[in-house]
């Protein structure tokens, strides 16, 4: 966090209320995803159509989503009343960046769901508004996340990644996902087996239930403890480095 914080002091969701967060907002906007391997979850329509719609029933505000040209380190940000997404990442046509961009548009609805508190009392209509260059140092008013930095140290980015992991990767889709292919609803892995061949082989035969790489399935099979091997549990929070 920044050092100059003002004396905000948001509060931190624990990951496992920051699952269940995500959880309940998946019950509103698909309430057969998790259960339903056919259905799919759409970003775009999430934070254009449902993201505003449920803001504004649910707490009384307005909510701007827009698609701008930012600098090309930067996949979005958020402010009280507004998210903002890089337009050339969205519109490329390389998988990764749209892979990228579908994550980045749940990190940043985390901020706008969650973070409003600490969003509010920096936001546009009672301060002078900032100049690009002073945005991109001060996270006061704008929570941003470098697309090359492989490790958050703001813990509200951090919690926004888990949000967003939990939300393209929930646990309960990923155990079915597991018995359709395997059987099982975990797996564990012999001491005399690759770990990591057998991790890698198992993420890609659930691969085709999620819109992601195999990178974040690996992670989040080992962080729900759904594929048990020798290996330290790596930590959901990098969900959003695709390599």
């Amino acid at each position: 966090m920044d050092d100059h914080n003002y004396g905000v002091n948001p509060k931190y969701k624990t990951k496992e209320e920051t699952e269940k967060e995500a959880r309940g907002i998946l019950q509103h906007y698909k309430p057969n995803y998790l259960n339903d391997l056919n259905v799919n979850i759409e970003p775009y329509e999430f934070i254009m159509v449902f993201l505003p719609e449920y803001i504004r029933k649910t707490e009384s505000r307005q909510l701007e989503v827009a698609f701008e040209t930012l600098d090309e380190d930067l996949a979005g940000y958020t402010q009280y009343d507004k998210v903002v997404l890089n337009r050339s990442k969205y519109d490329s046509k390389n998988v990764i960046d749209q892979r990228m961009m579908n994550f980045t548009i749940l990190h940043e609805a985390c901020h706008a769901l969650l973070h409003l508190e600490y969003l509010m009392q920096y936001s546009q209509s009672s301060q002078t508004q900032l100049s690009k260059q002073e945005c991109k140092l001060d996270k006061i008013t704008t929570l941003r996340r470098d697309l090359q930095t492989s490790k958050e140290t703001n813990p509200l980015c951090s919690q926004a990644n888990y949000f967003a992991a939990c939300f393209t990767i929930p646990r309960d889709r990923l155990i079915k996902a597991l018995l359709e292919v395997s059987g099982k609803t975990n797996i564990i892995i012999g001491y005399n087996i690759d770990l990591y061949e057998e991790l890698v082989a198992i993420a890609k035969k659930v691969q085709g239930f999620f819109d992601m790489n195999i990178e974040p399935i690996k992670i989040a099979l080992q962080q729900y403890d759904l594929v048990k091997t020798n290996d330290q549990a790596l930590d959901i929070e990098e969900l959003y480095i695709f390599e």
